[in-house]
């Protein structure tokens, strides 16, 4: 029995790899991909997102998402936002995302998802700002309300050369917890059991964003270098794993571990009537 319950303490939460995009292909992936086309400046962005292949193009395996200051309606900047809504979405999943990121001042590249039903349901997996560079954020949010503290939690991390060079943004995302890593170093967790059930909001199915805002009420705090841009945001690799289940130090209560044997065990025996 004490080698069994062994076993399962060493099973890992995620399992085979569900989605990938390595951008091999010389246009950004339509079946994966929808490019936003959006003027509404609700948090007093400054760019217009744009389908043009100025702001965002494949490039030897890369995809680049390229704000550049141009005018555009009453917008006097241009850049792109990517989202895989309608096309993929994912529920209790791990997602690595590869990406070199602008510095510029103004600047507000980010890896996030979104709840389906578009009900304020959020996971910023990578924000970065100019005006505190050298710097991740990772947060969560299940409100608007940014009054009530309990509905929001975040962290930071310094990186170096996060412009020069490409670094991994990971997120875990599991019934029981929430964790954020850069590099595969955890810097974020949130966990079921910390916090009171009403604030757990984190069981739709969501999306992912990638996009590069210009100025806002975050970025453009410290002003805006209008003389940096174009600015790019690179991204080298998305990937999603499917989650699959396992014991952790989080969900070690007599309920947790039959419900979590339960589960192992049918998916043990599925995948083997499967082969």
């Amino acid at each position: 029995m004490i080698f069994i319950f062994s076993s399962f303490m060493k099973q890992q939460d995620f399992g085979n790899l569900m989605f990938e995009d390595n951008f091999s292909t010389q246009n950004i992936t339509d079946s994966k991909w929808t490019r936003i086309v959006n003027n509404n400046s609700h948090i007093e962005e400054l760019q217009y997102y744009s389908d043009s292949d100025k702001n965002t193009y494949t490039l030897l395996n890369q995809q680049y998402i390229v704000a550049r200051k141009e005018q555009q309606q009453q917008f006097n900047y241009t850049s792109a936002r990517l989202t895989t809504k309608e096309k993929y979405m994912f529920k209790y999943s791990k997602f690595e995302i590869i990406a070199k990121l602008p510095v510029g001042l103004g600047t507000w590249p980010a890896i996030w998802l979104y709840s389906r039903d578009d009900t304020y349901q959020e996971n910023d997996t990578m924000e970065s700002v100019g005006v505190t560079p050298n710097t991740v954020f990772f947060s969560v949010h299940s409100s608007g309300n940014f009054d009530d503290k309990k509905d929001h939690h975040g962290s930071s991390k310094k990186i170096k050369k996060m412009d020069q060079q490409f670094h991994k943004y990971s997120v875990e995302w599991t019934p029981q917890h929430i964790y954020g890593f850069v590099d595969d170093q955890k810097y974020f967790s949130l966990r079921k059991v910390d916090i009171q059930q009403k604030y757990w909001h984190f069981d739709k199915e969501m999306y992912i964003i990638l996009n590069l805002t210009v100025g806002g009420n975050w970025a453009g705090s410290g002003g805006i270098c209008s003389d940096c841009f174009p600015q790019q945001f690179i991204i080298q690799s998305v990937k999603v794993f499917e989650y699959i289940g396992s014991f952790t130090p989080d969900t070690l209560s007599y309920s947790n571990i039959l419900l979590q044997v339960q589960q192992y065990l049918e998916f043990t025996i599925n995948k083997t009537l499967l082969k």
